[in-house]
C-alpha cells in the first residue's frame, strides 16, 4: 500500500506516485479510444 503512494522521480523537481501514474494511462487509453472514434464519425459525415 504504501509503495503504491510513494513518489517516483521523473525530472529534475517533478515526481509522480505509481497510483497517480496508473491513472494518467487510463485517461490516455480513454482518449485514444474517443479520438479513434471522432476519427471515424469524422470520415462518415466528410462522405455525405
Amino acid at each position: 500500500m504504501i509503495k503504491k503512494y510513494s513518489p517516483v522521480s521523473l525530472e529534475v523537481d517533478t515526481s509522480v506516485t505509481p497510483d497517480d501514474f496508473a491513472k494518467l494511462q487510463k485517461q490516455i487509453r480513454r482518449l485514444q479510444e474517443e479520438n479513434e472514434i471522432l476519427k471515424k464519425a469524422m470520415t462518415i459525415f466528410a462522405r455525405s
